[in-house]
């Protein structure tokens, strides 16, 4: 690779550029850069990843095809890591929305998701470990992310801090859907109006449809609306009595955990789940990560595994609709998570109000996202796009999958319960 290591700028920021001659070279081989300690020496912002900067090589394409600037990052081969390549897809994104620039892969390479009109990334799945995006929409395109959570629910970062990481990470508009609660919603639309982002109104209600697990997503809700705050309280209260019963499981099988400690760390009024219990074991040292408790003991398979009355989703539907909302059903066709609803199932949700379906989501495969998104097509449904952040408790990074403009415009059509807060579009 043909390079420049002279100090320059992409987009406007600061950073060692190295120009490559052909469209080949804007994915170039780690190994041809990796010694040369010159081009790799770029700022990062440490907001973006708490682990240490990542040395990464920033590289723009002389060459522009179909009026699209190419710019890639190469990770070092010391840095070369899950979370370092997270790091670097939050580091160039905010490169590039800091001038107001969509992202898109370019042509070419495999996408591993596709949001029209929004934040796209590509990661390459050869060693070399590039991240490359390309910029050519409009200025004017927001980045929208619909769905997120905070320590109201199982976040691990207060709602405050969960709109200050979403706009460092160049988010513009921002939905806080905690499970079953609304209790954030004051804190993130005061965050959102000091540091300039949109915060959309939402919940993810606890719902299910013939014994399947079904997260249905509310927007723009009346907080005030009886029945939806009479519900909300019910499923609280069924998820309270599991996690009681979970916590007896397992303490009685020795493991350090206890139902009143958790209730003590987390705070009255939060939306308690596995994640709480997850957390505890971590702490007591029984467990390394979260994940790594889900993955032996609080798995929906585990002999501690204790299901919670919900709502059936179409009941929850009907509900969102009379407070004025907008349900949208979570990760739809997530297989990894256990069982999903069928495409008839779904069907009856559409009768009973349901106005749309999360397509774009980590734990969508290229076939489920191509699925959801003729379902949205073929009904005429919206089709959103979403982290399902999780601060610290999930790899889910802010803004991995947004939603469109026109999708967001859809929703606040119809939406009648609420309107946006903190800082307004």
């Amino acid at each position: 690779m043909k390079a420049s290591s002279a100090a320059s700028n992409v987009m406007g920021v600061p950073c060692a550029v190295a120009v490559a001659s052909s469209e080949s070279e804007v994915f170039p081989d780690v190994s041809a850069v990796g010694a040369d300690s010159s081009l790799v020496d770029v700022a990062v912002d440490p907001s973006v990843d708490p682990e240490p900067p990542v040395p990464l090589l920033v590289a723009s394409s002389e060459i522009v095809l179909d009026e699209v600037l190419l710019v890639s990052v190469v990770l070092h081969p010391a840095s070369v890591s899950t979370t370092a390549m997270a790091s670097a897809t939050a580091i160039v994104r905010r490169l590039l929305v800091r001038t107001g620039t969509n992202i898109e892969a370019p042509r070419g390479h495999e996408r591993n998701h596709h949001c029209r009109g929004a934040v796209e990334s590509l990661l390459c799945c050869e060693p070399a470990c590039a991240l490359a995006y390309g910029a050519h929409m409009p200025s004017d395109v927001p980045v929208i992310d619909l769905h997120t959570h905070s320590s109201c629910s199982d976040g691990t970062q207060s709602p405050g801090e969960v709109v200050a990481s979403a706009a460092a990470a160049g988010v513009s508009v921002m939905a806080l859907t905690d499970h079953d609660v609304i209790a954030g919603w004051a804190p993130a639309a005061a965050a959102g109006l000091q540091l300039g982002l949109t915060v959309v109104p939402g919940l993810e209600l606890s719902t299910q449809a013939g014994g399947v697990s079904v997260h249905m997503l509310a927007y723009l809700v009346d907080p005030d609306h009886e029945e939806l705050t009479t519900l909300m309280a019910t499923i609280r209260s069924h998820r309270d009595t599991r996690m009681q019963r979970t916590v007896e499981l397992l303490a009685t099988d020795g493991f350090p955990v206890d139902y009143d400690a958790i209730v003590g760390f987390v705070g009255k009024g939060v939306t308690l789940g596995r994640p709480h219990i997850a957390d505890a074991l971590v702490r007591a040292g029984a467990f390394e990560d979260r994940n790594a408790a889900f993955a032996e003991v609080l798995h929906g398979r585990s002999q501690y595994y204790v299901r919670h009355w919900a709502p059936h989703a179409s009941d929850a539907v009907q509900v969102i609709r009379a407070a004025g909302g907008v349900p949208i059903m979570a990760h739809p066709f997530a297989h990894a998570r256990g069982r999903t609803v069928s495409v008839s199932v779904i069907a009856g949700l559409v009768d009973a109000g349901m106005a749309g379906l999360e397509v774009h989501h980590r734990d969508h495969d290229a076939d489920a996202m191509q699925q959801a998104g003729a379902l949205c097509r073929d009904w005429g449904l919206i089709a959103t796009g979403s982290s399902d952040y999780h601060g610290a408790g999930k790899s889910n990074r802010l803004a991995e999958h947004t939603t469109d403009p026109a999708q967001l415009d859809r929703i606040l059509e119809m939406g009648t319960g609420n309107a946006l807060m903190g800082a307004r579009r």
